[in-house]
């Protein structure tokens, strides 16, 4: 319409809005919030003089560059359903996990890749994915799926993670090589297994999976008085165990490429367990530790130079020397030895059986003066019955039983029964959600948020696409199938929640 033909007082000069958000504006904030993180890094170092500030202030600092919305991928290797996958999908669903994808589901076991098919399927999942998913810093949770439990909601196990990172990358500062460069890669840590406390397969003792990782931490003050008190003895988790393993998109893709190569070049076919990933993970571990090793030394000078050699065999120390060697070759291959491994030396994230489970307890917090995780201390656990079940909506995470061990009182976000599986079955009656797990599974609705952690907010992976609204609770499998919990599990629902077939809702 032309202007001429508007009412005056529409043609009228109108005074403009202000722009507030200007570009310089948008600057001026990314500086003073780059100016807030690092006083916040820095006050996180200050009081430990062994620690390089500079280097710790860049690893800090770089978080910020992380997409502000992220997502969560569960992968689980799982080709046909059982009474244990399906206590394993149980727990993911009553705590709220991303729907698991299982890879290989429905597929020959063993095939070509045998034990190897958990690098090679989350390979062809995570080559899969749009690039948006790395450059937003999605992170990937791979955890076995017919021996191991979810304990608590997937913003507790985010918190660890990040929190037991920080602790790593402050040791890497502290021996001086956090952010070195090594052949186009800054050593930092940002993929983290299990820690267990034998070193395994058993052949492997001596090689530098086994003698050249870590030290782990040694038990604070508390925890040594709990373990004399209680007549315990705390297993020192030192060794790499690839039941449950979280990290970035970008570094567990390159770390599982380099253990297909190492796989199907570099090991003997008539080695029984040369396909096994327990056995190429750790290799690949040991070889970054060997390096870091030499690194120390190279930063550090004569003075406080470590010996890669101690508790090698004169044949280990020998093979390590060849140019040939499996683990050499293919770091050399993969353009650098650096994978960003480390371990989850507190059981800040999984939980693995001791023998006869005895330093494990289940306790209510609110009975043992016990201090939950920060991310439980305002939700309910059975926040989804609550319209259902009026009794059930004020109980807390404080008035259910928590899995926790015993000696450093830390509540275990995973468990994971490797060498204790008769333990399936006589602790599945004492998980919180029991007496009401099938109607906490059908409350359930697919892909909730997460929370916000570290500035982010957290949202479950749509690997394939969205849900239908209404669409109860389940899995996807790697070929993009929704399979319900009906469809996968229905036939255990009496073994798990003394339900029959025929009367379940």
């Amino acid at each position: 319409m032309p202007n001429h033909s508007l009412p005056r007082w529409k043609r009228q000069n109108q005074p403009q809005r202000p722009t507030i958000f200007t570009a310089t504006n948008a600057a001026l904030v990314a500086i003073l919030i780059s100016v807030y993180f690092g006083f916040v890094a820095w006050l996180e170092v200050s009081q430990d003089s062994n620690v390089d500030k500079g280097m710790w202030l860049n690893h800090r600092l770089e978080q910020l560059f992380h997409g502000r919305n992220r997502q969560l991928h569960v992968l689980v290797p799982a080709t046909q359903s059982t009474k244990y996958l399906c206590q394993n999908l149980a727990t993911a669903i009553v705590n709220r996990y991303p729907p698991p994808t299982f890879l290989k589901w429905g597929e020959d076991f063993p095939d070509k890749d045998g034990f190897m098919f958990k690098v090679s399927k989350t390979l062809e999942y995570l080559d899969r994915l749009p690039a948006a998913a790395e450059q937003r810093g999605d992170l990937v949770l791979l955890v076995d799926g017919y021996d191991l439990w979810f304990m608590l909601p997937p913003e507790v196990l985010l918190q660890n993670y990040f929190a037991a990172l920080d602790e790593t990358n402050r040791e890497l500062s502290r021996r001086g090589i956090l952010g070195i460069r090594v052949e186009g890669k800054s050593v930092r840590n940002s993929v983290m297994f299990s820690a267990d406390h034998p070193c395994w397969p058993s052949y492997a003792d001596g090689t530098p999976a086994c003698s050249l990782v870590p030290l782990p931490p040694e038990l604070d003050e508390a925890s040594k008085m709990r373990e004399a008190k209680l007549g315990l003895e705390w297993k020192e988790r030192r060794y790499l165990n690839s039941g449950t393993i979280i990290g970035p998109i970008a570094e567990i893709k390159a770390m599982m490429k380099a253990a297909m190569v190492m796989y199907r070049e570099a090991y003997d076919e008539d080695n029984e367990l040369h396909f096994n990933d327990q056995l190429v993970l750790s290799d690949l571990w040991g070889e970054q530790e060997r390096r870091r090793v030499d690194l120390v030394n190279a930063v550090n000078g004569p003075a406080k130079k470590l010996n890669p050699s101690i508790g090698l065999s004169a044949d280990i120390r020998a093979e390590l020397a060849d140019p040939d060697f499996p683990p050499r070759k293919v770091a050399e291959q993969h353009g650098s030895p650096e994978f960003g491994i480390t371990l989850d030396y507190v059981t800040n994230l999984a939980q693995i059986v001791s023998p006869g489970g005895i330093d494990l307890a289940w306790v209510r917090a609110n009975h043992a003066s016990l201090s939950l995780p920060v991310a439980l201390q305002n939700s309910r656990p059975f926040q989804r019955l609550a319209k259902k079940q009026d009794h059930l909506s004020k109980v807390g995470w404080g008035d259910v039983s928590l899995g926790l061990n015993v000696i450093n009182n830390q509540f275990f976000t995973l468990w994971h029964a490797a060498g204790e599986k008769q333990l399936r079955d006589t602790w599945w009656p004492r998980l919180w959600f029991h007496p009401y797990g099938l109607e906490v599974i059908q409350a359930a609705t697919p892909n909730e948020p997460i929370g916000t952690i570290r500035g982010a907010q957290w949202t479950a992976a749509t690997p394939f696409g969205g849900l239908s609204k209404g669409a109860g609770a389940g899995a996807w499998s790697d070929k993009g199938e929704w399979l319900s919990w009906d469809k996968v599990c229905r036939s255990f629902e009496n073994l798990l929640f003394n339900v029959s077939a025929e009367t379940a809702v």
